[in-house]
């Protein structure tokens, strides 16, 4: 289940950035979620992929939020593994944009991309004090790929931001939880992580840029034993935003195109994570600054 992409994402479409292409084709997307090994639901339309059961959740959401920035956004949880394992198996977007004006001189655009990644874990044994278990593995991942023709370079500009947990190796960042298991009475994990990622590009109006949103979410089974003998928890969320803006130097001669993309709503929970995260994020810088000083 590692590393799975929608077929409809897989494009040759960044092989034709360099082409000035006017017109903006629609968005693309793509979302799996499953509830244990035979029951999923595949989708390529925006807004929510949700399959639920008394003990279990997945869910998959990608559009546009209110500010009309693309997003995704993911979440699965049960509370009984034994019953029902949910996985948010691939959720991915893929969408176009160009700079239009009537000159080709370079246009400077600041690019940034806000995501986070949550995931609550554990297990308690059916009987204490008498299994010998270790945990299973939260994966999860988010990832926004940026392919844009930039000016004075023969070759396309690629970045690459994210953040990843498990043994995924999708070139982005690996964060870590902290947790705390014994094997004979089992325990707990947990993982909150957020980022807020930008850089700058000089790009050469009326070409055709591409982007791609990646994420995924499941618990690895590394350890089959603890769905026999405990029950077996976790909670897992991911959520990843790009926006894409013209320098104000060059706002009143250039506009920005994008592909369509509907709108969808992050459920409040979601955007109060991302919240948290910025703070945090704030924090620790200004701790670094008063540390320097």
């Amino acid at each position: 289940m590692k590393n799975i992409i929608p077929s409809l994402l897989v494009l040759a479409a960044a092989s034709q950035v360099q082409a000035a292409v006017p017109a903006m084709p629609p968005a693309l997307v793509g979302s799996t979620v499953t509830l244990g090994g035979y029951v999923y639901r595949q989708t390529d339309q925006f807004g929510e992929n949700r399959l639920s059961a008394p003990t279990a959740l997945a869910s998959a959401t990608a559009g546009a939020n209110q500010s009309g920035a693309p997003f995704l956004a993911l979440k699965a949880s049960t509370s009984n593994s034994a019953e029902h394992m949910a996985g948010v198996n691939n959720l991915g977007m893929n969408f176009r944009w160009s700079v239009s004006g009537n000159s080709q001189q370079p246009v400077l655009l600041h690019i940034n991309t806000k995501g986070s990644i949550a995931a609550d874990y554990g297990y308690t044994p059916l009987i204490p004090d008498t299994y010998s278990l270790s945990p299973n593995t939260p994966h999860i991942a988010v990832k926004a790929s940026f392919v844009t023709g930039v000016s004075g370079q023969p070759d396309d500009d690629v970045h690459i931001l994210g953040a990843q947990t498990g043994s995924f190796d999708w070139g982005v960042p690996t964060v870590t939880g902290t947790g705390n298991f014994t094997p004979q009475n089992g325990g707990s994990s947990t993982l909150s992580h957020s980022f807020d990622s930008s850089f700058d590009l000089w790009v050469t109006p009326n070409n055709n840029n591409f982007v791609e949103l990646l994420s995924t979410a499941y618990l690895y089974s590394t350890n089959p034993d603890v769905n026999q003998y405990a029950t077996e928890y976790y909670k897992f969320s991911a959520y990843l935003s790009p926006t894409i803006t013209i320098d104000a130097a060059y706002a009143a001669d250039y506009t920005l195109q994008t592909s369509y993309i509907p709108s969808a709503v992050p459920e409040p929970s979601e955007i109060a994570m991302l919240a948290f995260g910025a703070c945090l994020i704030g924090a620790l810088a200004r701790r670094r600054k008063a540390h320097a000083a």
